[in-house]
C-alpha cells in the first residue's frame, strides 16, 4: 500500500477536493457495508486501519479484533466489548 494509512494521506494531502473527499468517504462505505453482508464486523476499525494503494484504492486492515469476535461465536457487540469507542457507529433512538 505505497501510500500508507488514511492518517498518514491526510497529513501530506490537505487540500483534498471535496470530490476527492467523497470518493474516500464512499470507498470506506462500501468496504464496510460489504463487510456486513458477509456478517464480519471489523471492530476496531480507526484512520490507521485504512491503507491506500498507488491507484487512490482504499483497503480496509488489521482484521484481529473481528477474529476473536468469530472464534467466540458472539458477534455481537455488548457493554463488554472492545473497540475503539471514538471511530464506533452509534444508533440514535427517538422517542
Amino acid at each position: 500500500m505505497t501510500k500508507g494509512s488514511l492518517d498518514s494521506y491526510l497529513k501530506q494531502q490537505p487540500d483534498l477536493s471535496t470530490p476527492q473527499k467523497l470518493d474516500i468517504s464512499r470507498q470506506i462505505a462500501s468496504d464496510i457495508k460489504y463487510l456486513h453482508e458477509m456478517d464480519i464486523i471489523h471492530g476496531d476499525l480507526t484512520q490507521t486501519k485504512i491503507l491506500i494503494n498507488g491507484d487512490d484504492k482504499l483497503c480496509l486492515a488489521d482484521f484481529g479484533l473481528s477474529m476473536i469476535l468469530a472464534e467466540s461465536g458472539n458477534p455481537t457487540f455488548d457493554s463488554c466489548h472492545g473497540g475503539n469507542v471514538r471511530w464506533m457507529a452509534v444508533r440514535s433512538y427517538q422517542a
